[in-house]
């Protein structure tokens, strides 16, 4: 964990709220002010929001004034006081530790006057998230993020950005952020001209952040703009993402529900979330599984969602072997069809719950194995002799074997595994049971393949997965077993 309680900015608090905060793994504060905001959690969630409206949608989020691209530029690497009015002076000087003179004065002279607030100089952005369509899968230092995004803003004019939730891990020094956004089509993109037409959309956006509150790397999930769908969708009418229902959306439970003891408290929320997450890893040593466990986990009516539209709309055609989750039995039979044929193993990198609400964000990568001879031979070995000298994991990378994307390894087993990777927003039910899931997942090769046209340029670690997963999907003993994690499980609402 990065030492984020050690923020210089960050005001003297009391014996009692520093123990309070320190204490708190989620976010609870609605404060917008990073003077009025004393813990950690309020401070992050504040660097959040304004770098969403700031920097990646070009709206003043002190004024809600649009921004010109020189402004958003000098705003990301805190070199601006928005609309320099004596308010907003007043706040960066306390929080950059300058009078509000100086701080004037320093602002129209030197360009880094607030030693770059928003992002540090390095930061590593994945500017389309997990999609890694519209953009380079990693960009590295501000510049080429300023570049991308000056480049929608030329083709996108933002008309809404609607931020309805945050949650801060501050001992993961990470922030979660759910969005809708309204964008018109007002440029060229994608080789096509402007439309004129409006996306309505959601996002979920991960920021990990630095010892002093800088972003360090970003994850900007989105739902794609109806150019971007024509574009990259082979049969664009048969594959919608899931629209958002705010509906599902509690952000104000009662006090019994979200107290230390209620249903709803960020800890046992997250650990719901955990436990979802390991109920997928399966090997073969581990016996069989019982799908009846999804009862005490979740509702009847569950629904796992697609926020990109892969997985396709009409239930008897389906592009994937394990198709959309829209009930619990759903669950019960993908989890079933998948562990039967595949070892898993899914970790969660990054969580995050807001404090009352019923939400919960996760980040998760998973390797699956197709279990073969060799692989079941391998596992049910190491798991016979307790005491023998373990051998290299078949779902671990050797030392100097190709790491694939998101840092999971090609395994030893060779063409019969590949990776998968998401972000997840979990609602919960009053009594604390999982309602829905709704899911930004990177692509798979299947999906490459047969979803998605006008494929990026692959990386060499990419196209060895590709490899591995079209391989793993001939080998497989029923048609269309390419095993598609449960990440690939998804439903339209």
């Amino acid at each position: 964990m990065l030492l984020t309680r050690s923020l210089a900015r960050a005001p003297q608090m009391s014996k009692g709220a520093a123990q309070q905060a320190d204490n708190s793994h989620t976010s609870s504060s609605n404060s917008d002010d990073p003077v009025a905001s004393t813990t950690l959690a309020e401070r992050l969630e504040v660097v959040c929001k304004r770098f969403l409206h700031d920097v990646c949608y070009w709206t003043n989020f002190d004024s809600g004034e649009p921004l010109e691209a020189a402004d958003v530029k000098r705003a990301a690497t805190g070199s601006m006081v928005f609309m320099l009015d004596a308010g907003a002076v007043a706040k960066r000087a306390k929080c950059s530790g300058l009078g509000p003179a100086e701080m004037t004065q320093q602002n129209k002279t030197d360009p880094t006057v607030l030693s770059r607030l928003y992002m540090a100089p390095d930061a590593t952005i994945h500017a389309d998230g997990l999609f890694g369509y519209l953009a380079p899968p990693t960009m590295t230092g501000q510049d080429a993020f300023f570049d991308y995004v000056e480049r929608e803003r030329a083709a996108y004019q933002p008309l809404l950005l609607e931020i309805l939730l945050v949650a801060v891990n501050e001992d993961q020094d990470t922030a979660f952020a759910l969005s809708i956004f309204h964008m018109k089509s007002v440029g060229p993109w994608l080789g096509s001209q402007a439309t004129g037409r409006i996306s309505e959309g959601v996002r979920i956006d991960e920021l990990r952040f630095d010892s002093e509150a800088k972003i360090v790397e970003a994850w900007c999930n989105r739902q794609l703009f109806q150019e971007e769908r024509d574009a990259l969708l082979r049969d664009p009418q048969h594959h919608h993402a899931a629209g958002f229902d705010r509906s599902r959306l509690r952000r104000q439970v009662s006090e019994h529900e979200d107290g230390s003891h209620g249903p709803l408290a960020p800890h046992k929320m997250m650990q719901l979330a955990s436990v979802w997450a390991e109920l997928w890893n399966v090997a073969t040593a581990s016996g069989s599984l019982n799908p009846d466990v999804l009862d005490n986990l979740m509702e009847e009516d569950f629904a796992l969602c697609d926020l990109l539209g892969l997985t396709g709309d009409d239930s008897e055609h389906l592009d994937h072997p394990f198709t959309a989750i829209r009930n619990r039995e759903d669950a019960k039979r993908v989890l079933q069809e998948l562990t039967d044929k595949y070892d898993v193993d899914e970790s969660v990198v990054r969580i995050a719950a807001r404090h009352g609400t019923n939400a919960t964000f996760t980040h998760w990568r998973a390797r699956l194995v197709l279990r073969t001879p060799a692989s079941v031979a391998a596992r049910e070995a190491a798991a016979a002799d307790l005491f023998a000298s373990r051998g290299p994991d078949p779902l671990v990378p050797a030392r100097g074997q190709n790491q694939g994307a998101g840092g999971v390894g090609v395994g030893v087993i060779g063409s019969s595994s590949f990776n998968t990777e998401a972000t997840e927003l979990l609602l919960f039910s009053p009594c604390g049971k999982l309602q829905c899931v709704y899911q930004f997942r990177k692509p798979l090769g299947s999906d490459r393949r047969a979803v998605l046209a006008a494929p990026p340029p692959a990386t060499a670690a990419e196209e060895a997965e590709e490899d591995e997963e079209a391989a793993a999907a001939t080998a497989a003993a029923e048609p269309g077993g390419e095993g598609m994690a449960r990440a690939a499980a998804a439903a339209t609402s």
